[in-house]
């Protein structure tokens, strides 16, 4: 439950972030191939498992850095007896209908983006311009096939001839 909770709370919170987390964001889940990047053994199985279940979503550092203190702020919160028994009545309340368990707790209204330091501390305009250029050489790294295909047209148009049209066939054609 907690962890489907901070799930809630991270895609929340996800869309209440700066315009320039949203590109960087962006950037991140369109042009970035994020399994390249991943150098944590633990991390990598954890993702083997859940790519083995069907799932194709990679998080973002960021979308991991927020899960994580997501879990530790609603564990401190619901994992006590005070904190049990307030999300026990808040579950038997809202028993017949179908809310998400966010809407239920209401956990996103009482924790406020400046609660959540490591996040802060990584949306902050310095930091954020480093994750920018560090995204933009991702970019590059994750893109190079295109960038070399782009390079191998180029090269065609430029020298276009009957010998070297064997060169674009091989490539193409191997599929």
């Amino acid at each position: 439950m907690h962890n489907t909770l901070a799930n809630e709370f991270v895609k929340a919170k996800m869309g209440k972030q700066r315009l320039c987390v949203q590109f960087y964001l962006f950037l991140q889940n369109n042009f970035v191939d994020k399994v390249f990047f991943k150098n944590n053994k633990k991390e990598l199985e954890n993702l083997k498992q859940t790519i083995a279940a069907g799932s194709v979503d990679v998080p973002t550092e960021l979308e991991a850095l927020m899960k994580t203190e997501a879990k530790e702020i609603i564990q401190n919160h619901y994992d006590n007896l005070k904190g049990e028994q307030e999300l026990f009545k808040l579950l038997k309340l809202n028993r017949d209908k179908s809310q998400k368990l966010l809407d239920i707790t209401k956990f996103d209204k009482r924790i406020k983006l400046r609660q959540m330091k490591m996040t802060w501390d990584y949306t902050r305009t310095i930091p954020m311009l480093l994750h920018f250029i560090e995204t933009f050489f991702y970019i590059l790294i994750s893109q190079s096939q295109n960038i070399i295909y782009f390079a191998m047209i180029f090269s065609m148009y430029q020298n276009a001839g009957m010998i070297s049209i064997f060169y674009p066939i091989a490539v193409f054609g191997w599929a």
